[in-house]
């Protein structure tokens, strides 16, 4: 009788070990944050250090469980940083392309400006259309530049992004820059035919 209390309080003892790695390891699996996920890795590594031995028969499995659920946990976490990362680089990209919008918007405007003089020939000679051409020629290049860096950085990291907040948030920019670039073509366009008739 002494030798089967001596076997069940081993496999009670046993059990009890497993028990608390178990536990250990499932607040590991359900680790959301790193902060979290950190403690959590230093608490199962004590459970593991101090219970493991006392588990007998299981101890090889308990280990692999172990093992295998800290790499799961490190991986998930890592496309979750990852993903973040990610997010947060296609919000800045969002603002860039939004900065350019309004940098085309400007070079819009000072194209505008430029050929108001060319459109206006009640009073211009021809020498005078095209003395003011050479004002309305740096505001097409700065118009035209505006509408390639936008485009440059759309193409470059706008077609990667996924999330569906962002990318509404691009599609708003890209309609208005649409728009801009539109107008900004027409000017140009108008800028030339003034040029031409003058």
């Amino acid at each position: 009788d002494k030798k089967k209390e001596e076997i069940f309080a081993k496999r009670r003892a046993e059990s009890k070990s497993a028990f608390e790695i178990r536990k250990a390891i499932q607040k590991v699996r359900i680790a959301k944050e790193d902060a979290n996920w950190e403690s959590l890795k230093l608490d199962l590594e004590k459970v593991i250090r101090e219970e493991l031995d006392n588990t007998g028969s299981i101890m090889d499995q308990l280990r692999g469980e172990s093992a295998n659920e800290l790499r799961n946990v490190e991986a998930r976490l890592q496309k979750q940083r990852e993903a973040a990362e990610k997010k947060e680089t296609d919000k800045q990209t969002v603002q860039e392309l939004e900065r350019r919008t309004t940098v085309s918007e400007l070079a819009l405007s000072n194209l505008e400006e430029a050929i108001a003089p060319l459109n206006d020939r009640s009073e211009s000679s021809i020498k005078d259309v095209h003395d003011n051409f050479g004002d309305a020629e740096k505001a097409v290049q700065e118009a035209q530049a505006s509408v390639t860096s936008f485009n440059n950085l759309l193409r470059e990291r706008g077609f990667c992004i996924v999330e569906w907040e962002t990318k509404q948030a691009l599609q708003a920019v890209q309609r208005k820059a649409n728009e801009v670039h539109g107008n900004i073509q027409l000017t140009v366009n108008q800028a030339y035919q003034a040029r031409d008739a003058g």
